[in-house]
């Protein structure tokens, strides 16, 4: 294999990795917000639904703001490559 397609690969899964890290981390950060506020909006006279309301919050509220977070910073990495590229471009022309 050559260099090229071992750093494209290795580029790969750094990047796939770091962005595991920070959903997991994200993740955790809004479990642990939710922990400590989940209090104010359940109520024992609720019941049963008491854990929808738990479980509705976790998991919407955690996919919700990790996937917003990864939405954006894959949009502000393709604006930084097209840039560039653009910078690129008007330097050769020249």
């Amino acid at each position: 294999m050559s260099a090229k397609v071992l750093k494209k690969i290795f580029s790969s899964i750094s990047v796939i990795a770091f962005s595991l890290m920070r959903m997991i981390i994200i993740g955790g950060l809004t479990v642990a917000f939710l922990i400590l506020y989940i209090d104010k909006v359940t109520d024992s006279a609720f019941g049963v639904n008491n854990l929808i309301i738990i479980l509705s919050s976790f998991t919407f509220f955690t996919v919700f703001i990790v996937l917003t977070i990864e939405i954006f910073l894959y949009l502000v990495r393709k604006e930084k490559r097209k840039h560039s590229s653009k910078e690129k471009l008007s330097e050769s022309k020249f």
